[in-house]
């Protein structure tokens, strides 16, 4: 509570001198804390590569997860267009073919280099877009009423969530959470 990097608790000084009494530790200066982190730091780098290398395959596993659903997506969407609504079902089928396509470009330059960053933030806005992608062609098919009652981007944003929750990625559903309410509210009052 507003103490100095070096003073004692409750007074000023080093341990020991005035103000320092029993029960009052001095508090640790910035290049001890360091010290401290690097001392320490033998001890959890292999459980720090072991949670990385667990963490890459969890992004694989995910990749061929949305590749999947991509293709039910694909079949769902010619039988929607063949039962349905001919122009809901194959945009749906069309967008979820291209979803497809670049969830498997993206993976196996994933696959190549795993620990760079752009194939990693690519695949977060290849996800972001799913939900958002999806109900504006709904909106355009079938209106912006059936749009906002439809479960489709509600249960794709709600997978997206827990997948970024399970891979621990705290702030992708933030921004998808932030995102999805702005983008609610242009479909309930633009259209």
């Amino acid at each position: 509570m507003g103490h100095e990097r070096g003073e004692v608790a409750g007074g000023a000084g080093e341990t020991g001198g005035p103000g320092a009494g029993p029960g009052r530790a001095r508090l640790p200066s910035i290049a001890e804390q360091e010290q401290e982190r690097a001392d320490a730091a033998p001890a959890y780098r292999p459980l720090e590569a072991a949670l990385r290398g667990e963490l890459s395959r969890l992004e694989t596993t995910t990749l061929s997860v949305w590749q999947i659903f991509g293709v039910i997506g694909v079949v769902y969407g010619g039988v929607v267009g063949l039962t349905v609504s001919r122009g809901l079902g194959i945009t749906s089928a069309v967008a979820a073919a291209a979803f497809v396509l670049a969830f498997t470009v993206v993976g196996r330059r994933m696959r190549r280099a795993p620990e760079r960053a752009g194939p990693r933030i690519a695949i977060a806005c290849l996800e972001g877009a799913i939900p958002w992608v999806f109900a504006a062609i709904v909106v355009e098919t079938q209106g912006a009423t059936y749009a906002l009652g439809s479960w489709v981007p509600p249960m794709l944003f709600c997978a997206l969530v827990l997948a970024a929750g399970a891979r621990l990625r705290p702030a992708l559903p933030l921004v998808l959470g932030l995102s999805g309410a702005v983008i609610y509210q242009v479909f309930y009052w633009g259209w």
